[in-house]
């Protein structure tokens, strides 16, 4: 890493301040590219390819297989289009697979049910 940086057209060198620099840079570089970002009325949805809905399967699930899918999940906070958030699921899943002892649950996958 360099021993310097130029700011605002002036070389600095005091690691402090640069390290400040750069995470200003960090923080605010998601908000300033996102506000350059036209809106439009077309949903993300437009541009997916269409789903094939004469394809789908159903198989009874356990709560092993539960938790093990939820062993896969991403700790992350980005929902998917079910919007749910992986680290709340993630946090709720052993009342889930409890859940699903009692009662058989459907693992629905392929097109849409």
């Amino acid at each position: 890493m360099s021993d310097s940086f130029f700011i605002d057209g002036v070389e600095v060198k005091d690691k402090y301040l640069i390290a400040n620099r750069f995470n200003e840079f960090f923080t605010e570089i998601g908000a300033k590219l996102a506000a350059k970002i036209p809106t439009t009325e077309t949903s993300f949805q437009n541009y997916l390819k269409n789903p094939v809905v004469s394809s789908i399967g159903i198989e009874l699930t356990s709560p092993s297989e539960i938790l093990l899918i939820a062993k896969e999940l991403h700790k992350t906070h980005s929902m998917g289009l079910d919007e749910i958030d992986p680290i709340i699921a993630k946090s709720s899943i052993d009342a889930i697979s409890l859940f699903s002892r009692n009662n058989k649950l459907l693992y629905c996958f392929g097109g849409r049910p």
